[in-house]
Order: C-alpha cells, then structure tokens, then sequence
C-alpha cells in the first residue's frame, strides 16, 4: 500500500509538473503572439502614414530635414521659365534656367523616392510580422491586403523611376538648347515626344497606387 501511495504521488507530482509547465509555455506563447499582434498594428500604422503622405504629395518631417525643398521664388521661375521653353527663351534665360535646375530640379523626383524607399522599408517589416506571427498560430491578418501592399510599394517604385525619367529629359531639353537646338528643332521634338510617353506611364500609375492607397488608407 506504501509504494502504491509513493507512485501515485509520484505521478500527481508529475502531472502538476507537467500541467505547470504547459501553462507557463501557453503564456509566454501568449506573450509572444500579442508582441508580435501589437507590431503588426505598430508597423501597419507607420505605413500608412507614410502612403496618406505620398497620397498628398508631401514628405515626412524627417526627409525635409535631409533634403531641403527649393526656395519658393526659385520655383516660381524654374516653373516660369520650363513653361516657356515652347515660345523659346534667350541665352541668358536659359543660363538661368540651367542653373535653377541644377538647384531645384531633382528635388521632387528626390524626395518623392525616398518616401517610395521608407514605404518599402515599412512594408517589408509588416511582411516580416505577419511571416513571424503566422508561425505562431492562427493570425487576423488578411493575405490579401498585405498583397496590396506589396502593389502600392511596386506601384510607387515606378512612379519614382517615371519621375527620374522626366527630370532627365528636362535636362536633356535645356541643354539642346544650350547647344544651340530651336523649341522647334527634330532634337527638341523627339525628346518631347519622349516626355509625352513618360507622361502617359506616369498618370497610369498614379491612378493605380491611387487606386490601390484608398482601399489602404483613411483620407
């Protein structure tokens, strides 16, 4: 009866060991997925603010900070003078012109990739979040909106790379002038022609990230 009784209270001691352990694992898993549930909500957040930025045509205070936007006056002219390529502009106009786009040109092109970049950063790690969590068990995130995610990141990708391509051939355009070329000149031309394409590519990926940024974000 004595070694019956030792074995049984073996076997509770066990048991409790067994039961105490699993409860101290269910609750660090439990730790573990609501970390993970609060980064993904964290990350998520973070992305959106900076696609509802990039929706609005504006920066994050941090990129002001890193590349500052041309003066006001300065783009005022810059504007002034580009439109007025068409009617053609004299030697010393376009030697400010040169100058004004050398100073301003790129800017917007600039900025608006490095949104582009920290959207794609903020992406990755809601990616990331979601990959980790889903090793945990069951997780509330939907397939399908971190797959419009990716698009919007892709999306604004080309949309950068159509606005680099727009300031190139500004360039283009100002130094055939530069060189002596008309508004009117088969060089001029063919270079607007190419601007016009881009232009085209450029408002069809706008409309899509657009598209695809209001089903993501609030206004």
């Amino acid at each position: 009866m004595k070694n019956k009784q030792t074995v049984y209270g073996v076997a509770v001691g066990i048991l409790l060991v067994f039961i105490c352990s699993s409860l101290v694992v269910e609750k660090r898993l439990h730790d573990i997925r609501s970390a993970y549930d609060t980064l993904i909500i964290e990350t998520e957040a973070a992305a959106v603010e900076v696609a509802r930025e990039i929706g609005r045509g504006g920066v994050l205070a941090n990129v002001k900070e890193i590349i500052h936007e041309c003066p006001s006056d300065k783009n005022l002219q810059y504007d002034e003078l580009l439109a007025s390529l068409d009617k053609g502009l004299t030697t010393a106009e376009l030697r400010t012109l040169t100058e004004l786009f050398n100073q301003c040109g790129s800017i917007p092109a600039t900025r608006r990739a490095v949104m582009s970049l920290l959207l794609e950063q903020k992406v990755t790690l809601l990616e990331e979040g979601v990959s980790q969590r889903s090793l945990l068990g069951k997780e509330n995130y939907e397939d399908a909106r971190l797959d419009s995610w990716k698009s919007l990141v892709a999306k604004e990708k080309e949309i950068s790379t159509q606005f680099y391509a727009l300031v190139a051939l500004q360039s283009n355009i100002i130094n055939a002038l530069m060189n002596g070329e008309t508004a009117s000149s088969e060089t001029i031309t063919t270079i607007q022609t190419e601007v016009q394409v881009v232009q085209q590519k450029l408002a069809a990926a706008t409309a899509e990230a657009s598209q695809l940024r209001s089903a993501l974000v609030t206004p």
